[in-house]
């Protein structure tokens, strides 16, 4: 296939929106080795970090990143998968702060709900770091932010305990959210701060949710 193909068929996929189901049918259908949830974190990583994900860099490196085969690049799964970075960038440019975390939807179960979350920011932290924005540079970052990333990384490897709640999962799932998008406003849009808004969740990262 040569550019101008690749071109057309990526241009096709890009209006293609997934929710986290259809997202995870199109992932289990290629047999990748990361969940749907991670890829979203690891894409939403990355573009947050400053890194734009596109162009045939971008498929090689995702066909490694999803474990995938190099004759599965044209696949029609595949190349809606490639297209996923442009469905968070223009999430991540709403002005109501909507981006979302592609999960597992409230009637799955809870368990299964934290470990996606747990995945997403595992991707996330993983996108962040190809993007160049690893631990050494946090203590670059405002405090608020660095400590929020931190927080992060210990959400990722988070269990569960059996007396947590749906209340305790949608405040996780919160501020998970709102540390993407202050690392979005810290970093993505750091070079038009003067225009771009910016997204105060001063009063979440001073109330920390509880870590098991």
């Amino acid at each position: 296939m040569d550019d101008n193909e690749q071109s057309g068929s990526d241009d096709h996929a890009c209006h293609h929106n997934y929710d986290y189901e259809l997202l995870a049918d199109d992932m289990d259908e290629l047999d990748c080795i990361v969940s749907a949830a991670e890829y979203h974190g690891m894409v939403s990583g990355r573009l947050i970090g400053g890194s734009w994900v596109q162009g045939r860099a971008w498929r090689d490196q995702a066909l490694e990143l999803l474990g995938l085969a190099p004759e599965q690049a044209d696949s029609a799964d595949l190349l809606r998968l490639l297209a996923l970075p442009e469905q968070v960038a223009r999430e991540l440019q709403r002005q109501d702060y909507g981006f979302q975390l592609l999960l597992p939807p409230d009637d799955c179960e809870l368990r299964q709900r934290a470990e996606e979350l747990a995945h997403w920011c595992q991707g996330f932290l993983s996108g962040l770091a190809l993007a160049g924005q690893n631990q050494q540079r946090w203590s670059a970052m405002p405090s608020e932010l660095a400590e929020g990333l931190t927080d992060l990384a210990s959400i990722a490897q988070l269990k569960m305990a059996d007396n947590d709640t749906d209340n305790d999962y949608a405040e996780l799932f919160e501020y998970v959210r709102m540390v993407a998008l202050n690392a979005h406003a810290e970093l993505a849009m750091s070079q038009d701060a003067a225009e771009a808004p910016v997204h105060n969740a001063s009063a979440l990262f001073q109330g920390n949710p509880k870590l098991h």
